[in-house]
């Protein structure tokens, strides 16, 4: 059963079993699982919690204003994974953010799980995980928005030569409906690009490369000629600059981290702002 107020009765006939996570969870190793905890570990030591409704007012006479901040969780964040679709890292970079916004996140997948997939639901505690085709998985999104035009969609696609492609996702669910485009939208980039620099051993390169193949199937691999052009660059150099050259560089052991959307964006804020009179 749901734990989602307002999910439509008819959605409960798509819920995937826990049969499905059970085997899912036999099928990877304890090794793999220990990579997806330090992932979910580091979104909660990269973002502040903050999973509640709150209001901060600041008064300055001196600056002549008042302000007040209302923020509170999204309605609603339903995560679509496209066929295909097989990135655990990526999966936990949006969804843990979104749970620690104060979210409770509808996942819709659109063909049968891979069980790298199942586990890092599984680990995270996801419940609402539902198998639907694209016509359903829209239906369940209009119901939502109906409710709430706040919510939020985070699209996961997979643009490989026999799936359907990242812009038909894109049309399926934002491009021609108008009622659907007043909610938020955040989408993952595939084939992200990775750069090694330096790794301690031969033997360790190999597992690297062997844990990244699991975590990102798309990822490209460049070499240091490139290395303006990589998302990503694994060093053990616990001093080298963030941003130099990649947007984020790990060390050994991280190779499941990723950086998604922030709390903030599943969250909803609105300020209001007066002027207050100078005391003379």
């Amino acid at each position: 059963m749901s734990t989602i107020a307002g999910l439509p009765n008819w959605a409960e006939g798509f819920h995937v079993g826990d049969d499905v996570f059970a085997k899912a969870w036999e099928d990877i190793s304890p090794h793999d699982r220990s990579l997806l905890k330090t992932a979910i570990a580091f979104q909660f030591h990269l973002w502040n919690t903050r999973d509640y409704c709150e209001t901060r007012e600041k008064h300055s006479r001196r600056e002549g204003f008042a302000t007040k901040l209302h923020s509170m969780p999204a309605p609603w964040v339903v995560i679509i994974l496209a066929p295909g679709f097989s990135s655990p890292a990526r999966l936990l970079a949006a969804l843990v953010p979104a749970m620690l916004a104060g979210t409770s996140p509808i996942i819709i997948t659109l063909s049968t799980l891979p069980s790298a997939v199942c586990v890092s639901l599984e680990l995270a505690g996801v419940e609402d995980v539902f198998l639907m085709d694209c016509t359903n998985a829209k239906s369940l999104v209009a119901t939502l928005n109906a409710q709430s035009e706040h919510g939020c969609l985070v699209l996961f696609p997979w643009d490989g030569s026999d799936q359907p492609s990242l812009s038909s996702i894109n049309e399926t669910f934002c491009g021609t409906d108008q009622a659907l485009l007043k909610f938020r939208t955040w989408q993952d980039r595939t084939h992200p690009r990775f750069l090694v620099r330096a790794w301690p051993s031969e033997n360790d390169y190999q597992e690297l490369l062997r844990n990244l193949r699991w975590l990102h199937p798309d990822a490209v691999m460049v070499s240091q000629k490139d290395e303006n052009t990589a998302d990503c660059a694994f060093t053990t150099d616990i001093n080298a600059p963030a941003g130099a050259f990649t947007k984020l560089s790990l060390g050994p052991g991280m190779e499941a981290c990723w950086v998604g959307p922030s709390p903030d964006f599943f969250r909803i804020q609105s300020y209001a702002a007066f002027l207050i009179p100078e005391v003379l």
